[in-house]
């Protein structure tokens, strides 16, 4: 008959009402309310759902779903530290908000101050500085998954980010405005995002191929990207079930400087193999991915940023970040394909704080171009195959986990650089 919503004294009644797929006068469905579970909780809004079934007071014939939830604080100002393999020392400020409210305006400070201010219309907003080694980002960003209450997703954000490289750096600074909808169902998406930046590509050596050198240099670029998303998962940080698969297809047009066209195509599987008496799951994940990129108009050869570099705790581990590429004289050129995947079995060591992992990983970058004669591009077509083990730790502090692993490769190209440790580490207080 009726969804009724208790516990919630800043999320709005809607929020919540809207991620439930049964609707008054349909028949119980027990497999959509555990889905409609699931998918509260995944909100990361409440630190416990309840669904439940009452008798309709005034009607036999008709039940009431009763949902009980207890809230958790979802506005966070993180002063973060961190070291990785890749970025080495990092420094993160962060000012977030996941349950933002843009209209909900506070009366007082002591509003803003106690967290009774911009919350509860499930919207996000986040305010970021970002630097390492080999990485600084500043960004603004807000998200509106349900504009004017229907399944429509808005979202922008502007930004300022520098990528230092092993041969070549480059610095982008644009912005970007998202426009989606739900299709079929709470699982399929479909968007588009329009961006513009401007790139800066720094000098290389004069001895590095014309490649990198004719990269240098400003341009101005304008894009877009559509794409279709089929997310199934119980949990979108640390799932244990479900699909996830999205196609995209980025197309950088005139009147830009540069135009390039990169499809790409992300899958993956999870499935829970065994749980313990205590609810702690066993997973195994499969995930992999595919990238081609190709020029036209004013760009007949793809200018060095725009091309794919393998390798790294994100990619395949076991080899140093982003040396898995097409070489040419000793320096990585990347590639205008590539392709990834990934096999990983996680088991609890001490509940879901410690858990083991082991791993499998694959994956090139190919197709470099034409070569400047007479030099030939090397590792054109080298797979590489790497495997190992680790552990994964969460701490109350951080919402994602401490990983350290230890590979192996497995199958490798002459002047491959190994790395046997992975490791990436944050925190925040």
């Amino acid at each position: 008959r009726d969804v009724i919503t208790r516990g919630n004294t800043r999320t709005k009644d809607r929020v919540i009402i809207r991620e439930i797929e049964l609707f008054p006068g349909e028949r119980v469905d027990t497999s959509k309310i555990e889905r409609a579970r699931e998918r509260l909780l995944s909100l990361n809004y409440f630190d416990e759902v309840g669904v439940s079934i009452e008798p309709a007071a005034d009607d036999p014939e008709s039940v009431d779903m009763i949902v009980d939830v207890t809230e958790k604080p979802t506005g966070q100002f993180e002063i973060g530290v961190g070291y990785s393999t890749v970025d080495q020392l990092m420094g993160e400020i962060r000012l977030t908000q996941n349950n933002f409210d843009f209209r909900d305006l506070p009366k007082s400070w002591r509003d803003f101050i106690s967290g009774n201010a911009f919350v509860g219309a499930g919207q996000k907003m986040s305010l970021e500085a970002r630097g390492g080694r080999l990485r600084q980002r500043y960004s603004l960003s807000f998200w509106e998954p349900w504009m004017f209450d229907r399944p429509i997703r808005f979202g922008f954000s502007a930004y300022h980010a520098t990528d230092t490289y092993r041969n070549f750096d480059t610095t982008r600074t644009g912005a970007d405005v998202t426009l989606g909808r739900r299709l079929w169902g709470p699982r399929w998406d479909g968007a588009v995002t329009a961006s513009v930046f401007r790139k800066t590509t720094g000098e290389v050596d004069r001895d590095a191929p014309s490649l990198l050198r004719r990269s240098a240099g400003d341009v101005m670029v304008y894009g877009i990207e559509p794409r279709l998303t089929y997310d199934s998962r119980d949990n979108a940080l640390f799932p244990s079930k479900g699909h996830f698969v999205q196609i995209a297809l980025e197309v950088q047009v005139p009147p830009g400087d540069q135009c390039v066209v990169h499809p790409s195509l992300s899958v993956g599987k999870w499935f829970t193999l065994y749980k313990t008496p205590g609810g702690f799951k066993h997973v195994l994940e499969l995930r992999g991915r595919a990238d081609a990129v190709w020029g036209y108009g004013p760009t007949p050869e793809v200018p060095i940023a725009e091309r794919f570099f393998l390798g790294g705790i994100n990619s395949v581990r076991g080899f140093r970040y982003r040396s898995v590429s097409p070489r040419q004289q000793g320096y990585e050129i990347g590639g205008r394909k590539a392709a990834a995947a990934t096999i990983e079995y996680t088991f609890p060591v001490f509940q879901d704080v410690l858990r083991g992992a082991v791993f499998m990983d694959a994956g090139s970058a190919w197709d470099g171009g034409r070569p400047d004669y007479p030099y030939e591009i090397k590792d054109e077509n080298r797979m590489r195959v790497s495997a190992g083990g680790g552990i994964l730790l969460r701490l109350p502090i951080s919402p994602l986990p401490v990983r350290l692993y230890f590979c192996r490769a497995l199958a490798k190209a002459d002047g491959d650089d190994e790395e046997r440790v992975e490791f990436t580490f944050g925190t925040r207080f």
